[in-house]
C-alpha cells in the first residue's frame, strides 16, 4: 500500500538533557510546515579483502541527518510568541526573553537547545535527536512571508507510527505588505528581503553518547546576512556604494502585521558589503547585501 506524501505532520520538542530524544506529543505538531523531508547521513566504512577485488560486509560508521521544511512566519492571535517560535529558534541560538529572541553565542545549556524531530508521513517515522539548525526568511513584497529551515541531528531510524491528532493554529501569516522598513533613516521601496541565520552546525563526535558516535549538534559559528533590492535613489537621499566604501554600519528594522499580531525583524547595525545595479521591469534597483554585525538582530512579538 503506497504512503501519501500530503499525508505528514511534523512535531518538534525542545529537549531537557541535550542529545537524549523526546517523546513526542501532538502539541509538539509545530503548525504548518510545508515540504518536510528527513533523511540520513550514515558513515559506510567499506572493508576490502585481502588479494582480490571483492569486499567483506561493510560496517556503519557516523549516523546523523538532516530535516528540512518550510513554515510561515505568523503570531498567535494574542500577541506573544508562537509555539513555533518558541520550539525551533532556540535551537538555532536565538534565546528567548518573554517575546523577544536573540541571537547568542554559547554551547547548548540554559538558553540555547537541542530538538528532538519527527516527521510522521501516513504511518511511518523518521526521526532525528539531539539537532540544531539554520534558517532562511524569505520576504516577498505582496506575499505571505516564508521560513526555510535545516536542521541537522543524530539519527533516530525509522519506525511505523500512527499520525498524532493535534489541534492546529488557524492564524495567517503576516504578508510583507503596508510594511514599513527602514535603514538607517532610508525607508526605500523594495520587492524583497532576505534573511539567512548563517549557522555553521556540527555534529560533536563522542564515544560515550550512544550508537550514532554523537553527542549532539552545536553551533559553532555565525555569519547573518540580509539581503535586499531596493529601487535606486539619488546619492542625496542614500548611497549604498558611498556606504560600501566608507564601512559604514546603520540600523535595520522592518515590522509586519495582520491587524491583531505584530512581528518585528531588528538589527542594530548593518554594513553593506556588496552594491550592484540591477533592474526591475525598467526601474534602477540596487541590490545590497548586508552583514549583520554583533549578533544584533532580533524577532520581537507584539
Amino acid at each position: 500500500m503506497p504512503l501519501l506524501r500530503r499525508k505528514a505532520q511534523l512535531a518538534v520538542a525542545i529537549e531537557a538533557t541535550s542529545g537524549t530524544a523526546e517523546t513526542l506529543l501532538a502539541a509538539d505538531v509545530v503548525g504548518n510546515a510545508f515540504d518536510p523531508v528527513v533523511n540520513p547521513t550514515i558513515e559506510v566504512i567499506d572493508r576490502p579483502k585481502q588479494g582480490d577485488f571483492g569486499y567483506f560486509a561493510s560496517v556503519n560508521g557516523l549516523r546523523s541527518g538532516t530535516c528540512t521544511f518550510r513554515t510561515e512566519l505568523t503570531g498567535d492571535g494574542s500577541q506573544t510568541a508562537p509555539l513555533w517560535a518558541e520550539s525551533l529558534l532556540p535551537a538555532c541560538g536565538f534565546v528567548q526573553s518573554v517575546q523577544t529572541f536573540t541571537p547568542t553565542a554559547e554551547a547548548v545549556g540554559s538558553n540555547v537547545k537541542t530538538v528532538t524531530i519527527a516527521l510522521y508521513q501516513d504511518g511511518r517515522r523518521s526521526l532525528l535527536y539531539g539537532a540544531a539548525g539554520t534558517f532562511v526568511v524569505t520576504m516577498e513584497s505582496g506575499k505571505p512571508v516564508s521560513i526555510e529551515w535545516t536542521f541537522t541531528g543524530k539519527w533516530g531510524g525509522v519506525t511505523d507510527a500512527s499520525l498524532l491528532s493535534p489541534t492546529l493554529p488557524t492564524d495567517l501569516p503576516f504578508r510583507f505588505a503596508n510594511t514599513t522598513t527602514t535603514i538607517g533613516s532610508w525607508s526605500p521601496c523594495m520587492q524583497s528581503i532576505k534573511l539567512d541565520a548563517g549557522n555553521s552546525v556540527v555534529m560533536r563526535e563522542c564515544q560515550s553518547g550512544d550508537a550514532t558516535g554523537f553527542s549532539a549538534a552545536l553551533i559553532t559559528d555565525r555569519a547573518m546576512m540580509l539581503d535586499v533590492n531596493p529601487e535606486a535613489a539619488l546619492v542625496a537621499t542614500e548611497d549604498p556604494y558611498g556606504d560600501l566604501l566608507a564601512n559604514t554600519a546603520q540600523a535595520f528594522s522592518t515590522a509586519m502585521t495582520d491587524g491583531t499580531d505584530t512581528c518585528t525583524i531588528a538589527a542594530a547595525a548593518v554594513q553593506p558589503v556588496s552594491s550592484t545595479a540591477g533592474d526591475r521591469n525598467g526601474i534602477v534597483t540596487d541590490d545590497i547585501s548586508y552583514k549583520v554585525l554583533n549578533d544584533s538582530l532580533t524577532f520581537v512579538w507584539s
